[in-house]
């Protein structure tokens, strides 16, 4: 059946049923998953009969991960009232045991209805998820389907669905709820899974759903039309729920007329090296990495661009035809050419604030177009350790003037809205001076607004953003993407920007 998002809903009634799937099938809901553990006695056969699109009905007992309590005839009779109604599919889980059987579907009407045979982990348990799909698929009727549901406390955990997709011989809806599970709902479809379940509304019928909009804004046009695996792409970060990649890739993508899935991934703070194992499937095609795996995401590549080499540090990895990756830098060149878009002097005295990896990329890209780059930090000697590496000149931030440098990159976070402060209170750059901030939430930062009062020309970290990642795009999909549906897509997101 056409179309990955299934809107789940507790039934509580009929009118709530009908206006939570009407409401969700115009946020671009595909089918509707009927929960009934949660619903009173009602005409479930003529309820599924008034729903707007083809209908999945699940009713879970408490041991299965669901609510119901009224035994499992009472279950058997609503969902056999589905199936006369005209019901597509029935959620029956999985016994575990042969011969153990509650839901058999010989016990249900006969009709076009399919079977998914499903099975919930629970929370407090990890199971061998390889072992439960091989069981569930020796005891398949012809025509039957499969649902996995793992728990996942954190991203590490969802990571063990993965492999199933491939590995699995009937129709498989495998994913992963709980506190880690979002990324691996939005996975599912683009690696084989027929569907991916959405809240309908503003209830989730289990943890870690995604809103019914949300997901099917990020799968609108994004499946590969010949069948999966679709490529898939994500920002890697931690934290990266706030990250403008997800937007402009997916505008990107979608502008370009290519399929590809796009979202955010935040393993442990020493996962990254587990994270990268674990996506080991070709349809993982690349990463934009961001703080604070830059370094590693360097080390774990078995091939690197010169240019990340010298910078210790990469913001992209590329996956290769032979499965190998390649790491990459698009930071400084994408910094200097907003400044350069602002009139900055394409090779004048530039000042750097800061001496971490964003800083490097900067100051590498500087000098190797010939610049005159000083690096300044609060820290003296990582400023001199990173300017001897590169060709550059060392300050101390406290002792530096601001207002000499006719260019300045603040390449700190300070500024940010979760590290508040000006990392130049008291020494703005000079009226004429281009000054970059690399923050980009909050669109103005003191620092930008203080220089933007004193006559300085002032680039927001988002310009730097657009422009590192349409450097990314070319190298994961070989294609020139178009930038003007990003700028308008960031501008609709962030109306402060022209304020």
């Amino acid at each position: 059946m056409s179309g990955p998002v299934t809107a789940s809903l507790f039934v509580r009634g009929r009118d709530q049923a009908l206006a939570l799937a009407e409401a969700a099938v115009a946020a671009g809901a595909d089918r509707i998953e009927l929960r009934l553990d949660r619903a009173p006695d009602l005409d479930f056969a003529a309820l599924v009969r008034a729903m707007p699109r083809p209908v999945v009905a699940a009713c879970p007992l408490e041991e299965e991960n669901g609510f119901f309590v009224g035994g499992g005839p009472a279950r058997l009779r609503r969902l056999a009232a589905c199936a006369r109604g005209g019901a597509a599919f029935l959620d029956l889980p999985h016994p575990g045991r042969p011969g153990s059987d509650p839901l058999p579907p010989s016990a249900l009407p006969a009709g076009e209805w399919r079977a998914i045979r499903s099975w919930h982990e629970p929370p407090d348990r990890r199971t061998d998820l390889a072992r439960v799909l091989d069981a569930i698929e020796a005891a398949l009727r012809p025509g039957d389907w499969v649902k996995i549901v793992a728990w996942a406390e954190d991203e590490a955990d969802s990571w063990r669905i993965l492999p199933l997709h491939r590995r699995a011989r009937a129709p498989l809806i495998a994913f992963a709820q709980g506190p880690g599970g979002e990324a691996s709902r939005l996975w599912a479809p683009a690696l084989g899974s027929p569907w991916s379940y959405a809240a309908a509304g503003d209830e989730p019928t289990a943890p870690g759903q995604w809103r019914c909009a949300d997901l099917a804004s990020a799968l609108a046009g994004a499946l590969a039309p010949g069948g999966p695996p679709t490529p898939c792409y994500a920002v890697v970060g931690r934290p990266v729920r706030h990250s403008l990649s997800p937007l402009l890739w997916r505008t990107a993508l979608r502008a370009a007329g290519l399929p590809g899935v796009y979202g955010r991934v935040e393993p442990a703070a020493d996962g990254f090296a587990s994270f990268l194992a674990a996506h080991a499937d070709p349809a993982f095609r690349g990463f934009s990495v961001t703080a604070p795996f830059k370094r590693e995401a360097l080390a774990a590549a078995d091939e690197a661009d010169p240019a990340a080499v010298r910078i210790g540090a990469a913001n992209t990895l590329q996956r290769l035809p032979d499965g190998r990756w390649k790491a990459w830098n698009t930071d400084g060149p994408a910094c200097l050419d907003a400044l350069v878009a602002a009139g900055a002097p394409a090779r004048g005295p530039i000042l750097i604030v800061g001496a971490g990896g964003a800083a490097a990329a900067v100051a590498e890209a500087a000098v190797r177009r010939g610049a005159r780059v000083t690096i300044a930090a609060r820290r003296p000697d990582q400023a001199r350790a990173l300017a001897s590496r590169l060709g550059a000149a060392a300050a101390d931030l406290a002792e530096v003037s601001a207002a000499d440098f006719p260019v300045v990159v603040q390449a700190t976070p300070v500024g940010s809205s979760m590290n508040p402060g000006n990392p130049l209170a008291g020494n703005p750059p000079a009226s004429g001076c281009r000054l970059l901030d690399m923050v980009y939430e909050p669109a103005t930062t003191p620092l930008m607004a203080e220089a933007a009062r004193r006559g300085a020309v002032v680039v927001g970290g988002v310009e730097m953003l657009l422009r590192q990642m349409l450097a990314q795009f070319r190298i994961l999909t070989g294609v020139e993407a178009d930038p003007r549906p990003l700028r308008a897509a960031l501008a609709a997101a962030r109306p402060e920007e022209g304020e």
